[in-house]
C-alpha cells in the first residue's frame, strides 16, 4: 500500500514524517516511498512496509507519576496528608546525594549522607500527629510505597516526599533532625 504524498506517517526507528515522493521501487525491488522526518528534517527513502499510517491520537501519553494519578482518583488524601505534620527526611550513600540532588532539584543540605555501604537515596515521610490507617492505607493503594510504619506514622515515597515539597513542605536538616536516625 503506497501513501499518498502529504499523507503524515510514522516509522518505529525515525518517529513521524511527510512522504513528499510517489511509490518507487529500490535497487532490490523493494517498495519505498521518500520521507521527510520531523525529528531532524531529513529526507530518506524507507521500505513501505516500514511505515504506518499517523494518527495524532495514537501518541504515547504522558506518563503519570503515582501522585499525579491520586491527584485524579482522590485528591483529597493528599490533602489531608499535609494536615497530619509531614516531615520528611533524605538520605542516601555520599556517591549519590550529588546526583539525587540535581535529579529532583532538592538542596543538597537537605541530604544527610549515609555509609557507603548503606542504601541508594531514601524518603522518609514522618507525620508528627497520627495518621488514621484508612488514610495511610489510601495512599499506600495507590503510591508505590517503599516501606510503611503504620505504628510510627512512617511512609518511605520518593514521589510522595516530591509532591510534598512541592506543596511547601521542607525537608529536615540532617542536624536538626531530634529522633537520632540513621535514614
Amino acid at each position: 500500500m503506497a501513501f499518498e504524498i502529504g499523507e503524515r506517517v510514522t516509522s518505529t526507528w525515525t518517529g513521524p514524517g511527510v512522504v513528499i515522493g510517489p511509490f518507487e521501487r529500490d535497487e532490490d525491488n523493494i517498495p519505498v516511498q521518500r520521507v521527510r522526518f520531523d525529528n531532524d528534517g531529513d529526507i530518506r527513502l524507507r521500505p513501505i512496509h516500514k511505515l504506518q499510517p499517523y494518527f495524532e491520537d495514537a501518541l504515547k501519553k504522558v506518563k503519570l507519576t503515582d501522585v499525579q494519578k491520586l491527584q485524579r482518583t482522590d485528591p483529597e488524601a493528599l490533602k489531608q496528608s499535609v494536615t497530619y505534620g509531614p516531615c520528611i527526611h533524605i538520605s542516601c550513600q555520599p556517591s549519590v546525594a550529588a546526583r539525587e540532588s540535581i535529579r529532583t532539584g532538592i538542596d543538597p543540605r537537605y541530604i544527610k549522607e549515609t555509609s557507603e555501604l548503606s542504601h541508594g537515596a531514601k524518603y522518609d515521610i514522618l507525620f508528627t500527629k497520627p495518621v488514621p490507617a484508612e488514610l495511610m492505607s489510601r495512599l499506600s493503594t495507590q503510591i508505590k510505597i517503599a516501606d510503611v510504619d503504620i505504628e510510627n506514622n512512617r511512609i518511605c515515597s520518593l514521589n510522595l516526599a516530591l509532591w510534598l515539597i512541592s506543596e511547601g513542605v521542607v525537608p529536615i536538616l540532617p542536624e536538626s533532625r531530634s529522633d537520632g536516625s540513621e535514614g
